[in-house]
């Protein structure tokens, strides 16, 4: 049995379910809600490495304070908190992240750019109040022939947000 990476179309699959319309999604959701997209209900890291391996990309020793190198930004996106890799030389590398457990390797490419370490997910420090006004907006929007979801970028105001949502109305 493959593994799969979990994309726009999974994500409007999810977006489609009630129990989805008042929540930004992290790890810990899916995981246990939708165990055929996430994998079986399990911690993220140990997720990751188990995807790092099967994919022969090493395995990623446990997250701890020796094996944390660098940070990387979690964002929004379809109502899904992410975060991107670093790594310029990864196409598309994104991961769904964890609040119970910050941490990200990529599971597209291993990270080899950390020397295998694994990145602390730093989340804004707004977070609650980006969720609040995310919720606010449809789950899935059209602009003319174009879909949009719920989505925030790190530097995005609230401001911003708003104002995003108000053009949708």
């Amino acid at each position: 049995m493959g593994v799969r990476q979990v994309g726009v179309d999974d994500a409007m699959v999810l977006l489609e379910q009630d129990w989805v319309k008042d929540r930004i999604l992290h790890w810990e959701d899916t995981s246990a809600a939708r165990p055929s997209l996430a994998g079986p209900t399990q911690p993220l890291p140990e997720f990751l490495a188990g995807i790092c391996l099967r994919r022969g990309l090493g395995v990623p020793q446990r997250p701890s304070e020796a094996t944390i190198s660098g940070t990387v930004l979690a964002r929004v996106d379809w109502g899904r908190w992410l975060a991107d890799c670093p790594n310029a030389l990864c196409a598309n590398g994104a991961e769904m992240v964890s609040v119970q457990t910050p941490v990200f390797i990529c599971a597209s490419c291993g990270s080899p750019e950390s020397g295998g370490k694994w990145y602390a997910v730093k989340f804004p420090c707004n977070k609650a109040a980006i969720e609040r006004e995310l919720l606010l907006r449809p789950a899935v929007a059209l602009i003319g022939d174009v879909r949009v979801g719920r989505g925030w970028a790190p530097g995005q105001s609230l401001a911003a947000l708003r104002a995003e949502r108000e053009a949708l109305s």
